[in-house]
């Protein structure tokens, strides 16, 4: 079987919050990869990093994360240092990295994956204070 068939393995469990599963099925689709398929490989390390986020495996998620973030490549940083900030709490600061990775990588198909998986993982990616509307009181609808 080939990387591309556990990765699909580890999506469905990533999805399904099935964290430990998913992480099993990643290190395959890893393995199997080769050298040949660093985004791939880039994207991996990413999920992985935040299945462990999902275990609360607070010490493995930090340590994951300084290496995507020593590897310092591109989308496999950006992402992590905002995974990093939700996950400290700080939703803001996740996203002005978010708006910085946007304004460097403007093609949303080239964000897409990683976006979705931080979407899937739970994070709120948008500021929905500015996209709320309040609802007509009663008293507006006689």
């Amino acid at each position: 079987r080939n990387a591309l068939y556990h990765y699909s393995i580890g999506e469905d469990q990533f999805f399904t919050k099935h964290w430990q599963e998913a992480i099993l099925a990643f290190e395959k689709a890893k393995d199997l990869s080769g050298d040949d398929s660093s985004s791939l490989r880039d994207l991996i390390d990413f999920k992985m990093m935040l299945c462990l986020a999902g275990l609360g495996m607070d010490d493995q998620f930090d340590q994951l994360a300084s290496i995507n973030l020593a590897a310092n490549r591109g989308l496999l940083s950006g992402y992590t240092k905002a995974a990093k900030e939700f996950y400290a709490g700080n939703d803001s600061g996740a996203r002005e990295v978010l708006a910085t990775i946007k304004s460097i990588v403007p093609n949303a198909e080239i964000r897409a994956p990683w976006e979705e998986a931080m979407a899937e993982f739970g994070y709120t990616l948008a500021d929905n204070q500015a996209a709320q509307q309040t609802a007509p009181s009663d008293v507006d609808n006689p």
